[in-house]
């Protein structure tokens, strides 16, 4: 074999790496921000296209760069590319080792290059540091990544497994050959093995292509599962909202675990109420399904201690989410009640209100292991469940207090009636009735009192009364400084009343009054919690997509009527699961928080900012002056949003893509400019992320 045949060959094989280079090139651009660990893939590749070139030429320039320079640089963009992978799948790879083995690797080589020419020996030096190298990206690719990422790395590690055992042939090869400095010397078979490098060189390039195409769709997937187990969790709150209107707070609990049990499989759900001493229980409901199906101890609304209860009450003295993923090995398990149901694995949270502990919800026997989404999850549905028993309590609490009053009326001797401001009758008790002569009420309702009282009876006959008028009033106000809504405090201060105001009259003049009142703030703070819970997101405060959704329709009702313009910005975090993923979920919430006290530094106060989905947001900008104006928005926006977060010493940081809508130049439906300005974002993103464009841009 002649040396002009064997530079023929290596051309090929730089034109093969010349296109793997332009694959991995075409990969890293519009990675670059969600993955630059690429680059790295594509610096080895680089490298790689340099080293056969200097091959290539060897004869021509100098062994230094044909031999030890080419082949330090195929070695050293092996452990540049090893990095890269470990950074990728979010593994510490620690270089030293690898740095150390290319130092002697390059020593060695440059030894058979100069003091001891050896072409054999140099292959299998080489083949010793592939080995090294690769064996521990395979193992990284095989088993080393978190299982839900195997599919995607599997059949990379498969390559670099190739590239093991194509290294334990050079060896064994090279062993026999006799001792020379020629290129060429293993003859056939080096024609074969250079081949076989280069032939799985190609195939790593598609695999690592594969590799990233998987994990993006995998990623998708897991945002549109999110997006859709958010969106689940949005009507399970609305419909509990609705649901509490016009069914018992016992239902309410009920239904409240039958949606989080469905929510996150789990068949078993309980829930308690924890009392004002922090030392007892209080057994409320079970689900559904845990009634039917599971349970059939006995205990609801008995009290028992805290302390004697199993190990779910880990959670009030942790005051956190717990979750038991196995419960037999538990230490500390209790036995169960006669007739309890069989427990595998369970999530039980607290529901705090500051230091106490107000009330426990539990689930139990997920077909899988609880994860800390799932107790997210629970933990959100659980708070709004307990507004909403905060509110059901108070209602509860009015009406028996009404049903009270209204037996008192009923029972009394005294004649009690009512009267509108024209003094018409209202209402009359039975004593009123019978001192007044009339069978049933709806003879005198719209009559004038003063003619009933001040005359006599129906037949004619007088009679002698006391009168006392009482006047009753109720006010749904909310601190506004109006006489019949609020009473003041000594210190200047108002609060909201239910009042009764009782004047006394004395021969037809007023003589004084009584006026008794009860304090109806706790109940106005509920209602304004619930109605803030049912619009807002819970995390950030945000308004939440259906708030959103009608502030954009009277946006677009205002900029007809004022021929204004205005203009919908849907945001999207870019890198935001790399962040959940290496610093943990409540990291990826205080980003979130932030990202949204952010955002709002960028707009007017007349704008609204919302969470409408995982990392998704929207912005509503009004009266916008030119499209100019509205780019200094979002450019602003990308800008701050890009700043590095720091969470207990760990650095986060993600960007935004944006993509924008006008009104009413686009359209003039709020759905329309919703959906055109999510398809801006993804071509935002397609095209590298991190920025923004307008529709048709």
């Amino acid at each position: 074999m002649n040396v002009i045949y064997l530079r023929t060959f290596f051309v090929s094989y730089v034109l093969f790496i010349a296109l793997c280079v332009i694959v991995i090139a075409s990969l890293w651009w519009p990675n670059r921000k969600r993955s630059p660990e690429i680059f790295l893939w594509l610096v080895n590749y680089v490298l790689l296209f340099i080293a056969l070139l200097l091959i290539t030429l060897r004869g021509l320039i100098p062994d230094l760069f044909s031999i030890v320079l080419a082949n330090f640089f195929i070695i050293g963009g092996a452990v540049i590319l090893y990095i890269g992978l470990g950074r990728y799948v979010r593994k510490e790879i620690k270089p030293l080792h690898n740095v150390v083995m290319l130092a002697i690797f390059t020593l060695g080589h440059a030894c058979l290059t100069y003091a001891y020419p050896n072409a054999a020996w140099r292959t299998i030096n080489q083949s010793i540091a592939l080995i090294y190298i690769c064996a521990q990206a395979s193992w990284l690719m095989l088993r080393g990544v978190d299982k839900s990422l195997r599919p995607a790395t599997r059949s990379t590690g498969i390559v670099f497994a190739l590239f093991c055992l194509i290294g334990m042939m050079q060896i064994v090869v090279n062993f026999t050959i006799h001792e020379s400095h020629h290129i060429i010397v293993s003859g056939s078979f080096g024609i074969v093995a250079t081949m076989m490098y280069q032939i799985s060189f190609v195939a790593l390039t598609f695999a690592l292509f594969l590799m990233v195409s998987r994990r993006l769709s995998t990623e998708l997937e897991n945002e549109l599962v999110q997006r859709g187990q958010e969106e689940k969790i949005i009507r399970i709150r609305l419909s509990l909202l609705e649901f509490a209107t016009t069914h018992s707070l016992n239902e309410v609990l009920q239904k409240t675990l039958d949606d989080v049990g469905e929510l996150v499989e789990s068949p078993v759900g309980f829930y308690h109420f924890v009392d004002e001493d922090q030392k007892t229980l209080t057994l409320q409901t079970w689900s559904t399904r845990t009634l039917k199906e599971f349970c059939k101890a006995k205990g609801k609304g008995m009290h028992y201690a805290i302390d004697q209860a199993g190990v779910w009450v880990d959670c009030v003295y942790q005051k956190r989410a717990v979750i038991h993923n196995d419960y037999q090995s538990l230490p500390h398990r209790k036995g169960l009640p006669e007739g309890h149901a069989p427990v595998i694995r369970e999530l039980v949270v607290p529901i705090m209100r500051g230091e106490n502990i107000m009330a426990i919800l539990g689930v139990g026997n997920k077909p899988v292991d609880y994860t800390e989404k799932d107790a997210e999850v629970v933990s959100y549905l659980a708070d709004v469940a307990w507004e909403i028993v905060k509110h059901k309590r108070a209602d509860e609490a009015l009406k028996k207090s009404e049903e009270q009053v209204r037996l008192l009326l009923n029972s009394t001797a005294e004649g009690i009636y009512g009267i509108d401001i024209q003094s018409k009758c209202t209402f009359a008790n039975p004593s009123c009735l019978n001192m007044l002569g009339y069978e049933t009420m709806e003879q005198i309702l719209g009559r004038n009192m003063h003619e009933l009282t001040h005359h006599s009876y129906p037949d004619g006959n007088p009679m002698t009364i006391d009168q006392c008028a009482i006047m009753v009033a109720f006010h749904e106000g909310t601190g506004v400084h109006r006489d019949d809504e609020v009473f003041w405090r000594a210190d200047g201060t108002s609060f909201p009343v239910e009042y009764w105001s009782y004047p006394q009259i004395v021969n037809g003049e007023i003589s004084g009054a009584v006026v008794t009142f009860i304090d109806i703030t706790e109940r106005k703070r509920t209602e304004e919690t619930i109605k803030h819970l049912a619009t807002h997101d819970l995390l950030t405060d945000l308004p939440s997509m259906r708030l959103a959704g009608d502030r954009l329709s009277r946006a677009i009702q205002m900029a007809r009527r004022h021929k204004k313009a205005g203009a919908v910005m849907f945001i999207d975090l870019d890198g935001f699961k790399s962040v959940n993923d290496t610093l943990g979920h409540d990291a990826g919430d205080y980003v979130l928080k932030q990202v949204a006290q952010r955002l709002l530094s960028c707009v007017r106060e007349t704008d609204t900012v919302a969470r409408v989905g995982g990392d998704e947001f929207l912005i509503i900008a009004t009266e916008v002056m030119s499209t100019d104006n509205v780019a200094r928005i979002a450019q602003k926006a990308v800008h701050t949003v890009s700043q590095p977060i720091f969470i207990n010493g760990e650095q986060a940081v993600v960007s935004a893509s944006i993509g924008i809508s006008l009104f009413p130049e686009h359209s003039d439906d709020r759905d329309t400019l919703i959906k055109l300005a999510d398809e801006a974002m993804y071509k935002v993103k397609n095209a590298g992320k991190n920025n923004f464009r307008f529709v048709n841009d």
